[in-house]
């Protein structure tokens, strides 16, 4: 993940006018031909073919597809929306919504998946006969479409709350959401996406496939931090209690979660609340373990500043979090797309703002009073694996 998510990086601030041209609804397209600076004519292909036309391009369609629209909103679990296109040199990029049937017994997960998969939405999501306005776009070229759709999905977080809608018709998902989408560079915005059909499943294989495990629940035994338990929105887990496992998991009552191995040779188990607020692990032999919610450290105060990307003019954000136990990251990240650069230690002086980091990179780095923001931090490591020579200066930034 980590090199993918630096050719991501590197790809994104090479080929901006790229990428930019996957906004769409601005009249204009991405020109030129020189490598690594513009796309070659996109093989955007309609859902209607004819006999020399490349498999179902998810979106360009002029007339909608021959669908069965008897059960709009029964045929939605179950599918999988998207629009995607070709890029030289970058293979395809597809924005997709896939939208699971309600057996996981957490409500009705759906996923999104940008760039690759590197940028991914899920939360749960309901449908229903309330028609919504939309205004999306059916290629890169600015052409656009509006009406309203007859039924609308309404998208939640994990703690029920709403975040987005989007229009729906049983052919078309009109994507108009803002807050389960990302920027138009990197593959995002606001398509027409089509449901899809088996040439789309078989173009966009290792696009749907590459559908990442978003952690929906994890477990950790307080004795042991190697043996834990990860519940993915996808209906997967990975059991790391003794051997690792993976398989299928349910909710199958309230507090309770049994997990069905993908190997007959692998134990199952099942998982279950107690009044005390701990979970009790008990496996097919009848291992037994008190295991433990696992929630991570809080972030605290973070440092930010720019850097240069190697072979080009671009800057990406260079970023340097700490944590409330006592650990700090330091990211470059640029249209979305991140890659861990240094990590390590911190501690705080006396005077609540003297920040000193043992960092396995740059070794001992302390912070300065001046800059615009007050507090600053001068980084600085040569030869970096993903960035080269780097010489920042990063700003206090303050939590929200």
């Amino acid at each position: 993940m980590k090199k993918k998510a630096l050719a991501l990086l590197l790809t994104a601030a090479m080929s901006l006018s790229l990428l930019a041209g996957c906004g769409g609804g601005n009249g204009e397209s991405a020109e030129g031909s020189k490598e690594g600076s513009a796309p070659a004519e996109s093989q955007e292909t309609p859902d209607t073919q004819d006999a020399e036309s490349t498999p179902a391009e998810a979106s360009g369609a002029e007339e909608s597809p021959e669908v069965d629209l008897g059960d709009p909103i029964g045929s939605l679990p179950g599918s999988i929306f998207c629009y995607g296109y070709a890029v030289e040199g970058l293979g395809d990029m597809v924005q997709f919504f896939h939208f699971y049937e309600d057996n996981l017994g957490i409500g009705a997960v759906f996923y999104a998946g940008y760039a690759w998969n590197q940028i991914t939405f899920s939360g749960t999501y309901t449908v229903a006969e309330a028609p919504i306005d939309y205004t999306v776009n059916l290629d890169r070229d600015g052409n656009q479409e509006s009406g309203t759709a007859p039924y609308t999905i309404t998208f939640y977080d994990w703690d029920g709350n709403e975040i987005d809608k989007a229009g729906y018709d049983g052919a078309y998902v009109y994507n108009i959401t803002t807050n389960v989408n990302c920027d138009p560079m990197t593959g995002g915005g606001q398509y027409r996406q089509s449901r899809a059909d088996a040439a789309m499943l078989e173009q966009y294989a290792d696009t749907f496939e590459g559908e990442v495990g978003i952690a929906y629940q994890s477990f950790i035994n307080p004795d042991d931090a190697s043996c834990t338990v990860t519940l993915n929105t996808n209906g997967t887990y990975e059991d790391m209690m003794i051997f690792a496992v993976e398989g299928t998991w349910a909710q199958t009552g309230e507090g309770e979660y049994t997990l069905t191995p993908e190997s007959e040779s692998d134990n199952g188990a099942v998982i279950t609340l107690q009044a005390d607020g701990t979970y009790n692990y008990v496996s097919a032999d009848g291992t037994e373990m008190v295991l433990t919610t696992e929630t991570g450290p809080e972030e605290g105060f973070s440092f930010a500043g720019k850097v240069t990307v190697p072979g080009t003019e671009m800057e990406a954000d260079l970023i340097l979090t700490t944590y409330t136990d006592g650990t700090c990251v330091l990211n470059a990240s640029m249209a979305g797309m991140s890659i861990e650069v240094d990590k390590g230690t911190y501690t705080v002086g006396e005077d609540g703002f003297t920040y000193t980091f043992t960092l396995e990179k740059a070794g001992e780095v302390v912070s300065e009073l001046g800059g615009d923001t007050g507090v600053q931090v001068h980084y600085v490591q040569t030869g970096s694996e993903q960035l080269g020579d780097i010489d920042s200066m990063l700003g206090v930034v303050l939590p929200e």
